[in-house]
């Protein structure tokens, strides 16, 4: 009998439906199916996603655009497969009610508590240069207590998402700040923060039919998302460290969209582009990234991901 092929797996609550596949099994019942197992590897943050994938300690992962950027930069062989459609409503940036701050201009040489390695830091490149500033306009500091910290005065705004971001709208002491998504939308450099999946180069010409396996049941996500969606923000409520409640992760939840979109969509590519533009001018890549490079072959897209038809744009 065939040993299973063992597929190496990293894991962490930033990439919300590979956390989710992992918690319900179906990512691993999709794998034994293939014939396959996984190994999974939880970490907590994605800035931890570059090294694991440079010493092989992970063969697939799926992250926010920064810490893919990382690994591209210093380069890790690594082929982009799928993304999520954008996903504006599940992140904003929040004020003080009484701040006199009336957008993203007005936090030119104050401090934002970001999640640090995460796409907030693309997103603020991005957004700094089109206000006619850089990323090093910003003082960013971590913002794992965003709120309290914003409260106490020790940052002047909080980039807050998911769960967090929907009780902070219930919260009558803090604000959002206009969207600037639109903006830059129009500019083809930003339309809502995405979510990535990408495999080890070698790792997919050896074990295709796994990932594929993997990518399949991250389809069937949204589906348990929407049967069962008191299951699913419990996960989040019980595992992720910050600590949310439920509730709000059911909310969260479902301002998601969850199709599995091939990065060959056009947009994807284009977007990332911009931001690993933006991130190496702001000096936060160690070297350029040609995301072009990155992307797998017409034929791998269509065995892997097996699209039933590619959208002119999400």
């Amino acid at each position: 009998m065939t040993a299973p092929v063992p597929l190496r797996i990293g894991v962490h609550p930033g990439s919300q439906a590979l956390f989710l596949a992992w918690h319900l099994g179906t990512a691993d019942a999709a794998l034994a199916a293939s014939g396959a197992r996984a190994e999974w590897l939880e970490f907590s943050r994605g800035l931890d996603l570059p090294g694991l994938l440079a010493s092989r300690r992970i063969e697939v992962g799926g992250s926010g655009a920064l810490p893919l950027l990382l690994a591209l930069a210093d380069g890790v062989e690594l082929v982009l497969l799928g993304a999520t459609a954008p996903r504006p409503a599940f992140a904003g940036i929040l004020v003080r009610k009484g701040d006199p701050a009336r957008d993203l201009t007005d936090l030119i040489g104050r401090s934002i508590g970001v999640t640090l390695g995460s796409w907030q830091e693309m997103f603020l490149a991005l957004a700094a240069e089109h206000v006619g500033g850089t990323l090093a306009d910003f003082t960013l500091v971590e913002g794992f207590s965003g709120r309290e910290a914003l409260l106490a005065g020790r940052t002047d705004a909080w980039f807050a998402s998911g769960a967090a971001l929907v009780a902070a709208e219930r919260d009558p002491a803090v604000r959002l700040l206009p969207d600037l998504t639109p903006e830059l939308a129009t500019r083809g450099l930003w339309r809502g923060n995405r979510s990535y999946w990408f495999a080890d180069r070698s790792a997919l010409r050896d074990k295709r039919g796994a990932i594929a396996a993997l990518l399949e049941a991250l389809r069937a996500t949204g589906a348990a998302v929407q049967a069962d969606p008191e299951r699913t923000s419990a996960i989040f409520a019980a595992h992720h460290p910050r600590g949310d409640k439920a509730r709000d992760w059911a909310e969260a939840l479902s301002r998601l969209p969850w199709e599995v979109l091939p990065a060959i969509v056009p947009g994807i590519a284009e977007e990332l582009q911009a931001g690993a533009d933006a991130l190496l001018r702001a000096g936060r890549l160690s070297g350029p990234v040609t995301i072009a490079a990155a992307l797998a072959d017409p034929q791998t897209f269509e065995t892997v991901l097996q699209p039933q038809r590619i959208p002119r744009k999400l």
